[in-house]
């Protein structure tokens, strides 16, 4: 864990400690671009999940009718759940990042891509390691999850700093004054 912790402060940190860190495009179309980038490199990996398991259930007659069934094998079970974590992650990761590409600065909106390709790593590592245990799959998680936090996280804190610039530009009115016409 600590490793993909490590790996995701780096990642996280290049657009603002590499002065040479690519800006991403300042208008919608190309925003709208790298946002269908990253939802197809997300996807793969949720049809890769859905394809296993499909592939088992058509070659296997005991899991053909599994999921309406009352039993399956112990292998379907394990790439249903590896589905549905992979779902899980490509939903938490297609939403933030669209919110990144809307509301990050220019000079950073190409960290998705960077955290797509972590993405990537982190589910071929999970399926990997996933029939040896949890410390086996512990690392393809953390490189799945954790930068799709990472991105959160950095997103709360440009929102908070937006909102907190925007309500210091609103001036505040040091007196009260009421009009004696609201009365009648």
């Amino acid at each position: 864990m600590a490793i993909a912790v490590a790996i995701t402060v780096i990642t996280l940190a290049l657009p603002f400690v590499w002065p040479g860190f690519p800006a991403g495009p300042d208008d919608l179309a190309g925003t709208m671009r790298l946002w269908a980038y990253v939802t197809t490199g997300v996807s793969f990996w949720l049809l890769v999940s859905v394809a296993r398991l499909a592939k088992h259930r058509f070659f296997t007659p005991k899991d053909i009718d599994a999921a309406a069934g009352s039993s399956e094998t112990s292998t379907a079970r394990v790439l249903q759940s590896l589905l549905q974590n992979t779902l899980e992650q490509s939903v938490l990761a297609i939403a933030i990042y669209g919110a990144w590409f809307a509301l990050a600065p220019p000079e950073a909106r190409l960290l998705p891509l960077l955290c797509v390709a972590l993405f990537g790593l982190g589910r071929l590592l999970f399926y990997l390691g996933y029939g040896r245990g949890a410390v086996a799959r512990s690392l393809g998680f953390a490189l799945t999850f954790y930068p799709t936090v990472g991105l959160f996280i950095l997103l709360l804190g440009f929102s908070a700093a937006r909102l907190i610039g925007a309500a210091q530009a609103i001036p505040l009115q040091t007196t009260f004054c009421l009009d004696p016409s609201m009365f009648g």
